[in-house]
């Protein structure tokens, strides 16, 4: 998918660049509509974006919705909570988005450009696969500042207002009016340009002032300081030789480039300073990146009028052609090559091209947020059909006698929206009655809410609720040590990852992009944990006398009473286990 749609763009660029046709501009849009609704997984962000999305809860209301997810800019979050209210798939969601940034790349190409297909071309191979697929919040102000600014449709109070709405967006939306201030500054001319790239290595001698220290009190800005790393921008680095052989090009054509377009000074003016920009930041290479790819992003206007620059020989136009045809080949193959790594594709690279939304194959891909899904979606195919069918039933067959060989607990039934109450067998005791969860002593229910739990007929037994009975005689199945203090009895093992090779259950959930693993065993008891933990989370896996209770990965595994009753969570599941390792009921 993404190999041909590169072969068609680079055909439709040849024929509109070398032999001059004329090319429907719509034609060029349809390879990134067919991606934008297809793609699966690709893009670095692609799960986390996902990730966001479903932490909104269609069920609460906006406001409640707001309040999550709160280190997301405003108008992100209030875009994705109205999609979620909508009931609309975040795959749909996140196609939109994409087609909408898209949009703006072609409505600036369409106005600015000499040969638009070619600047399309252009951008597919160098920021396509980033700035649209991945970091959508930042890919759109990327977009739409620079299609304000970049534009003569817009006045300076508009573009304050825009700059305003979309650092709700992204923060980064006021870097853009700091460098096109620079831009307007005073008459910029290549001698200036070429001054100011040779006096930046002056700018690494030392530091002048504490940077971080400036910054950290300033709202909106002190978040980029925890991105402050002095000197770590090399300059022999890929990012930066690419930027500054873009830089000696759009210097080398610049009196040309106005002599043949004086209109282009706001745009080679702003990417020229920018880029150079690039070299003064003393910070880490993913800051630098994200300040300067606003000037970078405009070199799918430049490098085209560059071509054309040529256009007094057949000769010499192809040839420029083709010189800039291979520098974007090979840095769409760098990008592409990049883009699968960082997404955690675990196949062959050119699989990635068959990988659409109809396989959602997560296992492919060992990046955390992906795992967390492939998780959810491995752990659903597990569940007990026998078990699926009695929980959802509308009539439930109770046991009239208790034994001391159970304990009890409360759990949830779905058909009814009650609680009720079961035994360590998974028999039903009670059937769905009580508003809330109930507290369960040995074979007594409090029901009446009393903190202090020492008051008298506050409890009843299971199987007499009309009769409150004396504290005396539910005293003494109190356990000595509640959940809490349960779970802080541990005591860290060795050779978990040894333990964990030899677990055969664990080759369902596909690679696992585990970075760290511990085993804790509780104390008291013969039951053990072990921890997986990912890039973003941890799993754990349940066992008893060393071996595996559950062969299931969950997200949080909790010891419940005496008889050693287990409730393990995932992704808002909880299944109830019993010390046979039966999971004898489940809520989501």
């Amino acid at each position: 998918m993404y190999y041909v749609t590169f072969l068609y763009l680079g055909i439709l660029s040849y024929f509109s660049t070398v032999k001059k046709k004329d090319i429907d501009f719509k034609l060029v849009a349809i390879p990134f509509v067919l991606i934008a609704f297809l793609r699966f997984g690709m893009g670095i962000d692609y799960f986390s974006y996902n990730k966001i999305y479903d932490s909104f809860n269609p069920s609460l209301s906006v406001i409640q919705n707001l309040n999550r997810s709160t280190n997301i800019e405003f108008i992100f979050r209030l875009l994705n909570i109205v999609f979620v209210k909508l009931r609309v798939p975040y795959h749909i969601f996140s196609s939109l988005f994409t087609l909408l940034i898209t949009y703006f790349v072609f409505k600036l190409v369409n106005e600015k450009s000499d040969n638009r297909i070619m600047s399309i071309f252009i951008f597919y191979g160098l920021l396509y696969f980033y700035w649209n697929l991945s970091a959508l919040r930042q890919g759109l102000v990327l977009t739409v500042m620079i299609y304000v600014f970049m534009s003569d449709r817009y006045d300076n109070v508009e573009k304050f207002i825009i700059t305003i709405l979309m650092i709700f967006v992204h923060k980064s939306a006021i870097i853009v009016p700091f460098f096109y201030f620079l831009s307007q500054l005073f008459n910029w001319n290549k001698k200036y340009f070429l001054l100011l790239l040779l006096l930046a290595p002056l700018s690494r001698v030392g530091n002048l002032f504490d940077l971080e220290a400036l910054m950290v009190n300033i709202p909106i800005i002190n978040k980029a300081t925890k991105y402050l790393e002095y000197n770590s921008i090399s300059y022999f680095s890929l990012p930066a030789l690419l930027r500054l052989f873009f830089i000696i090009i759009l210097i080398f054509h610049y009196d040309r480039i106005l002599f043949y377009r004086k209109d282009l000074k706001k745009i080679l003016n702003f990417s020229l300073i920018t880029l150079i920009f690039y070299f003064y930041l003393p910070t880490s290479m993913l800051i630098g990146t994200r300040t300067t790819i606003f000037g970078y992003y405009l070199l799918i206007i430049l490098i085209p009028t560059i071509i054309n620059l040529y256009d007094y020989q057949y000769i010499t136009k192809l040839l420029s052609y083709l010189f800039f045809t291979i520098v974007i080949t090979v840095l769409f193959i760098n990008e592409f090559d990049k883009q699968a790594r960082r997404s955690g594709y675990n196949e062959s690279i050119h699989k990635l091209n068959m990988e659409t939304i109809f396989s959602k194959n997560y296992n492919h891909f060992s990046n955390g947020y992906a795992f967390d899904y492939n998780v959810q979606i491995i752990n659903d195919t597990l569940v007990n059909k026998e078990l699926e069918t009695k929980i959802n039933s509308d009539s439930f067959d109770t046991i009239s006698s208790i034994t001391d060989s159970n304990d009890y607990f409360s759990v949830y039934f779905p058909s009814h929206e009650l609680y009720g109450v079961i035994n360590t067998d998974g028999k039903i005791v009670l059937e769905p009655q009580f508003e809330e969860r109930v507290t369960i002593i040995g074979p007594y229910l409090e029901l009446i809410n009393d903190e202090s739990f020492l008051s008298d007929y506050t409890y009843y037994h299971i199987l007499n609720l009309n009769t409150p009975v004396p504290f005396g005689e539910v005293k003494k199945y109190f356990i000595p040590y509640n959940i809490d203090e349960r779970k802080g009895k541990l005591i860290s093992r060795y050779d978990a990852e040894t333990k964990i090779k030899n677990m055969d259950f664990l080759e369902i959930y596909g690679e696992l992009p585990v970075i760290e693993y511990e085993w804790f065993q509780y104390l008291d008891s013969n039951y053990s944990v072990i921890r997986l933990a990912t890039t973003n989370t941890s799993y754990y896996i349940l066992l008893k006398d060393d071996e595996v209770l559950v062969p299931k990965l969950y997200k949080n595994i909790n010891l419940l009473n005496e008889n050693n009753i287990i409730r393990a969570h995932y992704f808002g599941n909880t299944d109830f286990i019993n010390e046979e390792g039966e999971i004898v009921w489940y809520e989501n």
